[in-house]
């Protein structure tokens, strides 16, 4: 299955209410998109992560392209700057694996 972790570090207190707007919905968008197997988020060392599992890269690429998440996309860059890492696992791995997988291989956004 295709792993997806991101990370985005605010670049402003200010920008909060933005991001949680648009995170609440790309994280409930997420959950309902199909081949979705697992999505979830947390706040470590400041940086705000998101973790999803899907079936496949164009499960993956198909929610990232639509509805909420798209739309988080285009003020991505005003709010934050961030890295997301794309990799693959059979099962959801704990969090400090998967900040581990991050801090290793991510990329700029």
């Amino acid at each position: 299955m295709h792993l997806v972790i991101t990370g985005i570090t605010l670049r402003s207190p200010f920008y909060k209410p933005l991001f949680l707007f648009h995170a609440i919905r790309s994280l409930q968008q997420a959950a309902a998109h199909p081949g979705n197997r697992h999505a979830d988020q947390r706040v470590i060392d400041g940086i705000h992560h998101t973790a999803t599992l899907w079936t496949d890269v164009a499960a993956s690429r198909d929610y990232g392209t639509t509805g909420p998440h798209r739309q988080a996309v285009s003020v991505f860059a005003k709010i934050g700057t961030g890295k997301v890492y794309h990799g693959t696992a059979d099962q959801v791995p704990d969090w400090p694996e998967m900040r581990r997988l991050y801090d290793a291989a991510a990329q700029d956004v």
